[in-house]
């Protein structure tokens, strides 16, 4: 029954309001007749009856907020009204509705990457019961954890560049050498085929391989049949067994292929000197604080079971931490902020529109007295101005749609190459409950305070007045309120802003210690199968650098096996002769990056020599072994004294011990931010070699020298791949990206939150004047003088500015310290900083405020009282 009411009432409301008018209208006759039939006469008889009745427009209203369906009816009311009210004043609504789109596009695109690589779950079965073990890496130790754990179980991988031969060009892709229990660890399986699986590591099961989806598509052009096929990995032919899902996220991304690993539990040297990541699941019914317990008391036992001796103190440093965690921890401090910044963008644009409104609000305080008198509520127009705000922001959502994918897009192209999950626009539900969760926030904040003016209405007074008051207090304090809470968020922005870009600064001036420009690098990764050993390997060095040398505008060329700022600072253990035998006391003196380098490599870089010498052609296979060592190093464990004549062994060299015949300058190895890395370099006749990085110093455009470096390997082996060639610039730019990502994106939104505060601040005081013209027409006419009129039209809007810039100074010092990670060389509360953000905001401040001052001192006294 109630349905078919409701039903009625929805659909028939014509009809329902023509019975309930005459239904009124009968009784307002019938009480008329009543007191006429007492003597009254006729005319007052009538006016009585209506007096009584209480007015039928305001009955009637009565009747129609009671009856069923009335709700859904007003909605529909609110809605229709509120877009008449928005197409009345197009200017006003495109102004508006642009202005929150490009804050909400904007967070939505933010979003979209935090979601992707901070919220979204790991694409592994059950992934909370995933970890990363730390501190251990060792593959004895993953031998020993598989073997004794009894909480979890865990599986291992080590990434690295392989060589794909077979086509017209060798390709260098990103393979991961795996245990086989990965893939049923993680939980994951192949879309066409198998994963890897247990006994793949046999030789007796051939050679096999499982591809990535984009390799399958890419390599075999998506061929169905591509089960058996065969690719030439680093020189044997593997088969495919299986190809990997397109949203498989390895915790190393960007690897293309998997092999099995191939563990000797015998080679002792190979366990302990080898190393891998080592990732765990725990089993039913355990924690995390069960196995790291367990970890932890496993640990201390594996220094033992070295060939050499260990720290005392070595595995008390394990740990275990969740797997997304560990994954995620480097970018969750840059993702953070930007969705912070981002956010205060959007929180600017819905105060600058709820500013907007309030003064629409306030213009049409006449409209929304006659509303009142004709019998409306002032919950009824409180909603209404609320539904108007509600739709302003429904609007800003619409056009944010491609705002927000655009910038994505954007997004996509612009992150830094170490961010540790792919992004992707996914539409899932934490991306709906954050657009659901901004609509309700904006429009809340949009409506509120228009809402609370409009609840504020005067009936009498309003209808009397008309247009000729202006502002109340209350009205004043409620849009200066709003322009200093922009200029607070707007502080916020400009210091970190600042701080970061002079972070970005700072780390541009740091000395890398070697040359930047001119300087080309090229990795170059000799075949196993064409060159299988330590001297063929040298021999095509040796090759590939006289023809480079000898090239037109080439100063000098070197190769090295590692790279400064090229992720490859790996060290080594060594003994120092004279001093106290480490594989007895566990004390082994370590230098952070061990390398392998040609004689030219230090004049190459620009390596200043500190003392001694470098390596020359007579340092041959035959000759004295001999090391040159970085200057840190030589303080570290020959403080005060000279270094040069001494000699060290690696483990392993048994009485072949090395010369140090120089000292050089330290370089930055993994990070610019980083402090001196201790470092050793051996010659490479002195040493074996593997894949290298050929490095050419020119007098011309660098980015001839890298062609010219793959003419050279390619004429001399076509199988050799050369990949990555890019100049040492691009090698420091790259070690920068993230801070420099993050400097140009906040700055951005800063600029952003100076124009809507800016833009705020224009028209509240061009409010301000417009609504006290006659007050100001008043003042001058009495004598006030027009200059005065300016300063204190400017001045009020500077008392503003002040208050809310105290404020987000408050606001910067607490929110600066949460990325003080990401700076470098600055303090999080940098006086200077805070001063030239003051700076900015009060000349920001002064520009939006002269033009609107400047109106009020030139009204012209008799066209305002006129008009008032």
């Amino acid at each position: 029954m109630r349905l078919r009411t409701l039903i009625h009432n929805l659909f028939s409301r014509r009809q329902i309001d023509s019975e309930l008018d005459a239904e009124l209208r009968a009784y307002v006759d019938m009480l008329a007749e009543e007191k006429i039939a007492s003597g009254m006469p006729p005319p007052q008889a009538r006016r009585e009856a209506r007096v009584e009745s209480g007015g039928l427009e305001q009955v009637k209203e009565q009747v129609r907020v009671v009856r069923s369906g009335a709700l859904i009816e007003q909605f529909v009311q609110d809605l229709t009204y509120g877009v008449r009210v928005l197409r009345r004043n197009p200017s006003f609504t495109l102004v508006a509705v642009c202005t929150l789109a490009i804050g909400l596009g904007a967070t939505t695109a933010i979003f979209s990457v935090v979601n992707s690589v901070l919220l979204r779950p790991l694409p592994y079965a059950a992934p909370d019961s995933l970890f990363r073990v730390e501190n251990m890496h060792y593959t004895g130790e993953f031998v020993e954890l598989q073997r004794r754990g009894q909480s979890f179980e865990v599986a291992a991988y080590v990434t690295r560049e392989a060589t794909i031969t077979g086509g017209a060009e060798p390709q260098r892709v990103a393979a991961a050498s795996v245990s086989p229990n990965l893939m049923p660890l993680l939980g994951v399986t192949a879309q066409r085929g198998r994963a890897l699986e247990d006994g793949d590591e046999r030789a007796s099961n051939g050679a096999v391989v499982v591809i990535s989806h984009e390799f399958w598509r890419s390599r075999f052009g998506g061929d169905p049949g591509v089960l058996g096929r065969l690719v030439t990995l680093d020189g044997t032919s593997r088969t495919v067994v299986g190809v990997m899902p397109r949203d498989f996220d390895f915790p190393t991304p960007a690897t293309q292929l998997w092999t099995p690993a191939v563990v000797d539990p015998n080679n002792r040297i190979a366990l302990w000197s080898s190393s891998r990541q080592i990732i765990g699941r725990l089993r039913p019914g355990a924690t995390l604080s069960q196995a790291d317990a367990e970890v932890r008391a496993i640990a201390p036992l594996m220094r033992s079971l070295f060939p050499w001796g260990m720290p005392a103190d070595y595995g008390q440093n394990a740990s275990l931490i969740p797997l997304k965690q560990a994954l995620v921890a480097d970018v969750r401090p840059l993702l953070t902020l930007l969705l912070a910044a981002v956010g205060m963008v959007l929180l600017i644009a819905c105060v600058n529109v709820s500013n907007l409104l309030v003064a629409r609000t306030l213009a049409r305080q006449r409209e929304l007295a006659i509303r009142a008198s004709l019998g409306a509520a002032r919950g009824r127009i409180v909603r209404q101005v609320l539904t108007e705000g509600a739709l302003l922001v429904l609007c800003g959502i619409v056009l944010g749609v491609p705002i927000a994918y655009f910038g994505m897009q954007v997004l996509v192209t612009s992150l830094p190459t170490d961010m540790p999950r792919s992004v992707t626009l996914a539409l899932d539900r934490r991306l709906f409950a954050f657009a659901a969760t901004a609509f309700a926030a904006c429009a809340l904040i949009v409506g509120v305070f228009p809402a609370s003016r409009a609840a504020q209405v005067d009936l009498v007074p309003r209808m009397a007045e008309g247009e000729r008051t202006g502002q109340s207090r209350r009205t004043r304090w409620t849009s200066n309120l709003l322009v200093g809470t922009q200029m607070a968020l707007a502080v916020m922005l400009v210091v970190s802003a600042v701080l970061l870009a002079r972070t970005l600064a700072n780390l541009h001036a740091v000395s890398t210690g070697f040359a930047v420009e001119q300087v080309v690098s090229a990795r170059i990764s000799p075949p196993q199968f064409r060159f299988p050993n330590a001297s063929a390997r040298r021999d095509l060095y040796s090759q590939v650098l006289e023809r480079a040398a000898g090239a037109p505008g080439v100063v000098s060329a070197a190769v090295t096996d590692r790279l400064p700022l090229g992720g490859e600072a790996y060290g080594s253990v060594f003994s120092i002769e004279g001093r106290p035998d480490p594989a007895r006391t566990g004390e082994w003196p370590i230098a952070d990056v061990s390398a392998i380098v040609s004689p030219a490599f230090f004049s190459t870089l620009g390596m200043p020599v500190q003392a001694g010498r470098t390596f020359t052609p007579d340092d041959s296979e035959t000759s004295q072994r001999v090391a040159v060592i970085s200057e840190s190093l030589a303080n570290k464990y020959w403080p005060g004294e000279s270094p040069i004549g001494r000699r060290f062994g690696f483990p392993g060299d048994g009485d072949r011990l090395r010369t140090i015949v120089g000292v050089v300058a330290d370089v930055k190895w993994e990070r610019v931010t980083d402090q001196a890395r201790t470092a050793l370099y051996v010659p490479i006749t002195q040493a074996a070699p593997g894949a290298m990085r050929v490095l050419v110093r020119t007098t011309g455009d660098p980015s001839g020298a890298q062609e010219h470096i793959r003419s050279i390997v390619r004429g001399i082996d076509r199988d050799t791949p050369v990949d990555r060639p890019r100049t040492m610039a691009d090698l420091v730019a790259t070690a920068v990206e993230g801070p420099r990502f993050a400097a140009l994106l906040v700055t951005a939104f800063a600029v952003a939150g100076l124009l809507l505060g800016g833009i705020g601040i224009y028209g509240t005081v061009s409010d301000h004047v417009a609504q006290r013209r006659r007050e100001f027409g008043v003042r001058v006419a009495l004598g006030a003088q027009r200059s005065h009129v300016f300063r204190a039209m400017l001045g009020g809007t500077m008392a503003v500015v002040a208050a809310g810039t105290v404020a987000g100074l408050v606001g910067a010092a607490v929110i600066t310290r949460l990325f003080a990670t990401m700076l470098f060389d600055i303090a999080p509360t940098d006086p200077a900083t805070f001063a030239l953000a003051v700076g900015i905001l009060a000349a920001t401040a002064v520009l939006a405020g002269y033009l609107p001052a400047r109106r009020a001192s030139r009204v012209d006294p008799l066209s305002a009282l006129r008009v008032g």
